[in-house]
């Protein structure tokens, strides 16, 4: 898996840390252990491909890297899965996230 179109480390430790708070804080309001999929921005464009700009959107169906709420994260594994789901080219099908967008 190649990463690619990514933000700073402070970005990722506060994402990291985002998804910790969350899921502390559901659990103070749950017994249900529910799944959760988180939304790492898209940058959708191919690996030598520049990124001139970044449009936030969510739609995370079908993504398949979630966590549960009552199961212990590994946050760097977490975050690395989430990257790939949302920066990922789907090269079978010439399509990235932005290809919906127009």
């Amino acid at each position: 898996m190649s990463i690619y179109g990514e933000f700073s480390d402070d970005y990722d430790n506060l994402y990291k840390n985002n998804i910790s708070i969350y899921q502390n804080n559901c659990k103070a309001i749950t017994q249900e252990n529910y799944e959760y999929v988180d939304f790492y921005p898209s940058f959708g464009v191919k690996t030598n491909e520049k990124s001139e700009f970044l449009i936030y959107g969510q739609a995370v169906n079908g993504w398949r890297d979630g966590f549960c709420l009552y199961e212990t994260i590994d946050l760097s594994k977490k975050l690395e899965n989430s990257k790939y789901e949302s920066i990922k080219f789907y090269e079978i099908a010439d399509h990235s996230p932005l290809d919906n967008v127009i």
